[in-house]
């Protein structure tokens, strides 16, 4: 029996149809897909991206410090107050590709804030033959979105790394403690830095440079053993205070020979520590220029 005309129309409808569906479903699918792709992009693949990035960059800005440190340090022994050393701080990280904005960070020389010194350190002795000082504070910061958010400064010779769960002295100041038979022999550098105030903000990197102004060395003996009190004021006082506890436990100083204190909460807070017993002391003292370019 031959299918008659009506029947040919009906099954070529009927093919048409389904074709048309499957073409639907296809297409459905692949936006599932995509959907779905995407949806694990953005939730596992650029946190994880992310947060990579921002670590290794916290790193590489922890480095840079170190460096400018070193460069300080060098500049201080050699004392040619006609060398100028650069360093480079990368400040940001750059978006993800396609799914984040570029992270900016901060990097900031300032002397005072809010009308108190950003950072300021006093050396003196019970008997008043000691009264020396330092000054000038190189910070960084980094709102974080996937790594923790970091605050990092230079201060004295010291690198700090703040963050919420706490503060620490990541690389410490040029001070040395020697407890010797006769008493406490201490030998400690004071840097000072000076130039016009700058904040900076963005993702390349940018120079800081640093030339020596002054550095000199003085030394101090007593026939018997004085105090020497050491006091610190900054936006990390738990670093301070933290490092000047670890290095008299180093240095093996008895617990009755020193004291840290805490001086809150007027402005400017500070932390001292009190140290007996010293027979001498050499301090260097550092003037530096520094300049964000």
């Amino acid at each position: 029996m031959k299918p008659t005309a009506r029947g040919s129309s009906a099954f070529l409808t009927l093919r048409r149809d389904r074709e048309g569906v499957s073409g639907v479903v296809a297409a459905s699918l692949g936006v599932v897909l995509i959907s779905v792709l995407l949806g694990m992009i953005v939730t596992f693949w650029v946190p994880a991206w992310g947060y990579d990035t921002e670590t290794a960059h916290s790193r590489d800005v922890v480095n840079a410090f170190g460096q400018f440190k070193s460069a300080i340090e060098l500049q201080t022994l050699s004392g040619n107050t006609n060398q100028t050393l650069g360093t480079s701080f990368p400040l940001g990280v750059g978006g993800v590709p396609l799914f984040g904005a570029e992270n900016s960070g901060q990097l900031t020389y300032q002397y005072l804030e809010g009308g108190h010194l950003r950072f300021s350190l006093n050396l003196t002795d019970s008997s008043g033959q000691v009264n020396l000082s330092a000054a000038g504070s190189l910070a960084y910061s980094m709102p974080n979105r996937y790594y923790v958010h970091q605050d990092m400064a230079y201060e004295s010779g010291a690198v700090i790394v703040a963050q919420q769960d706490g503060q620490t002295v990541r690389m410490p100041p040029a001070f040395r403690f020697v407890n010797g038979t006769q008493g406490v022999e201490a030998f400690l550098t004071l840097v000072s830095m000076e130039g016009t105030q700058t904040v900076v903000t963005g993702v390349d990197s940018r120079s800081v440079s640093s030339r020596l102004t002054l550095a000199q060395t003085i030394s101090f003996a007593w026939p018997s053993s004085t105090n020497v009190s050491i006091n610190v004021s900054s936006a990390y006082l738990g670093a301070w205070s933290s490092y000047f506890t670890q290095a008299m436990n180093a240095s093996s100083i008895d617990a009755s020979s020193f004291n840290v204190s805490f001086f809150p909460p007027a402005a400017p807070q500070s932390t001292t520590l009190r140290l007996s017993g010293v027979r001498s002391l050499s301090v260097t003292v550092s003037l530096v220029q520094v300049r964000i370019d």
